[in-house]
């Protein structure tokens, strides 16, 4: 109660100077004291994301399928959090319209919330999983990339972010799982969006499990070799599903020369560039263009940045990719250049429907 009396004296202090400072804005009063009110706002955002991934780690929604459910101390012992702290949690989320306070105790998913649940077809909760600590800690430190352009991941743990979790199984599983939420869903519309139908052989770099060539085989019947190309070797269960769908998976590196299966139609990228420094992309276009035949086509399949104010997930993703990796989200023009050193040309660029993510095809130069 006195914390609280605090912060609201703390705000009464923040409104009513800026109220006596007026006459130095031409905005009106009740502008300006909703412009304060948003940026203290948006200076809490990372509270919204932080709770989420609680949400979602703790697996609240799938206790919370059935319906409406008391915040009891058996259904906190279900979750295995505080009680007292559990119902705050969702207290909070319920503003957020994740979740329903229908009483005092009473919380139900909404379908916003449903998303969260692991059996959901759409599900993201593996997404909302894989922001862990060994990230929190990282964006904690976004002020050490600004100052020494070195990702804050990086300098926290010693080592970039994929050598560090490929040594721990955990994180690594993690890391999949989540980039399979995102790509399910998305792996449909890229294919869609593609014209495969002329193609026969494709290689899929840096192609995870291998998500986009099973969407791909489903989309185009006529496909023959497909090869999935990674450096992080797949579970046994995933090698099955692989060879049911006549998909061949060769490991390596696309940094190493002559390592990615050489002379096929189609050679895709995608979601790999923008983990990586403008340097490391050109040597992994380089390695692509090593392996193309005078006809085959490169598609880096990524989003692109915009010109101009306007709100863009792909700006906030940027941050991100700055903070942890080291890469980044570019411009087409930005891509054009890496081609461009990559001695390849860019001959079209599509947007994905139903997605943040761009087609842009590219051929020898």
């Amino acid at each position: 109660m006195q914390l609280n009396t605090v912060r609201i004296a703390l705000l009464a202090i923040l409104f009513s100077n800026a109220a006596l400072s007026m006459d130095r804005y031409t905005t009106s009063k009740d502008q300006f004291i909703a412009q304060r009110a948003r940026l203290i706002q948006l200076s809490g955002g990372f509270l919204v994301s932080r709770a989420l991934q609680v949400f979602a780690e703790l697996r609240i929604a799938d206790h919370l399928k059935e319906g409406p459910h008391v915040i009891d101390d058996a259904f906190a012992l279900q979750v295995g959090a505080d009680r007292t702290m559990l119902y705050r949690l969702l207290r909070m989320l319920a503003g957020h319209g994740i979740v329903q306070q229908q009483e005092d105790n009473t919380f139900s998913l909404t379908p916003l919330g449903e998303l969260i649940k692991s059996d959901h077809p759409a599900t993201v909760a593996n997404f909302l999983r894989m922001e862990d600590e060994t990230r929190w800690r990282s964006y904690g430190n976004l002020l050490d990339t600004l100052k020494t352009g070195i990702p804050a991941f990086t300098s926290t743990f010693g080592e970039n972010y994929f050598d560090y979790i490929a040594k721990d199984a955990g994180l690594q599983q993690r890391f999949d799982d989540g980039m399979h939420d995102i790509s399910s869903e998305e792996n449909m519309f890229i294919a869609q969006s593609l014209n495969f139908k002329d193609a026969t052989t494709i290689v899929d770099v840096g192609g995870g499990t291998g998500g986009l060539l099973l969407a791909l085989k489903q989309q185009y019947s006529s496909l023959g070799t497909t090869i999935l190309f990674d450096y992080t070797n797949l579970t046994p269960e995933q090698h099955k599903l692989l060879k049911t769908q006549t998909i061949t998976f060769v490991q390596g590196s696309f940094f190493d020369e002559q390592a990615i299966p050489a002379g096929k139609d189609i050679y895709i990228l995608k979601r790999v560039l923008h983990d990586w420094d403008t340097a490391k992309c050109i040597r992994i276009v380089k390695r692509c263009r090593e392996a193309m035949a005078p006809n085959s086509k490169l598609y880096i399949i990524d989003a692109l940045i915009l010109a101009g104010n306007n709100y863009h997930v792909s700006k906030d993703i940027d941050l991100m990719m700055m903070t942890l990796f080291g890469g980044q989200e570019r411009t087409q023009v930005e891509f054009e250049e890496i081609l461009k050193a990559a001695d390849m040309r860019l001959v079209a660029t599509k947007p994905i429907e139903s997605s943040m993510l761009s087609i842009l095809e590219a051929r020898l130069a």
